[in-house]
């Protein structure tokens, strides 16, 4: 009889004993490791609280940082609003302003009827007058007032628009003489400016004696003119008659 064959091949045997060597060593080193993980309930429990804490503070910073993301939106938002409004109330006060410069017009024709109709020839002035003063009240409902001038006052460039200057030495300079049309105001804006004629000190007459010595440099230059310009002509008057 035969002796069974070894089918095992040195190479074969090698391997096999690697593979023994390698399974030895990774259950030493799960055992290893088995033993070093292993904790009291106590330290779990630390470890999960402090886990846990760090979240915490994790939720706590993200929470924070949505805050002050929605108060700056909010805040955002408010001034939007609040310039929206502004904007609309400035248009609005502009709008205004411009249809009540078209009553203006209406106003100045009352004013005029009002100061040059005489109440004895006319028998509807007290009704004339009742529509102006109706029409006072109205602008007033809107903040508009006339703006108080009267003759004397003080050029005010603020207030008013000057149109020309008058020469007069019984006002002080700049003095208003005369009102052409009233000016008005709405809140603290001017709806229109008061258009008036302002004084100006007349120039003090110059002295006769300096008028004088005036006309008579005046005559002196002439004189000076004409011999110069006599010297120039007897000058080439003789240059010509060299050349022939």
């Amino acid at each position: 009889m035969k002796p069974e064959e070894n089918n095992t091949t040195p190479d074969n045997a090698s391997k096999k004993k690697e593979n023994v060597e390698k399974t030895t060593e990774v259950g030493e080193k799960s055992v290893n490791k088995k033993s070093s993980k292993e904790k009291t309930p106590q330290e779990t429990i630390e470890e999960l609280r402090s886990e846990l804490d760090t979240k915490l503070k994790e939720k706590d910073k993200l929470i924070e940082e949505w805050k002050k993301k929605f108060m700056l939106m909010q805040a955002e938002f408010e001034n939007y609003q609040k310039r929206m409004e502004k904007n609309r109330m400035h248009i609005q006060s502009i709008e205004r302003a411009s249809i009540l410069r078209d009553f203006l017009k209406i106003m100045d024709s009352f004013e005029k009827a009002i100061d040059h109709i005489d109440n004895a020839q006319v028998s509807n002035f007290e009704d004339i007058k009742s529509i102006y003063n109706q029409l006072l009240n109205q602008f007033k409902s809107y903040d508009v007032e006339q703006i108080p001038t009267s003759k004397g006052d003080l050029f005010d460039y603020r207030i008013h628009e000057a149109i020309s200057h008058i020469e007069n030495a019984d006002l002080p300079e700049n003095s208003i003489v005369d009102i052409l049309q009233t000016g008005w105001k709405m809140n603290k804006g001017i709806l229109r400016y008061s258009k008036v004629i302002i004084s100006k000190i007349p120039k003090e007459p110059e002295p006769e004696q300096d008028i004088d010595k005036k006309e008579k440099k005046k005559e002196e230059k002439k004189e000076q003119n004409q011999v110069s310009q006599n010297e120039d002509n007897n000058e080439k008057i003789n240059s010509n008659k060299n050349n022939n």
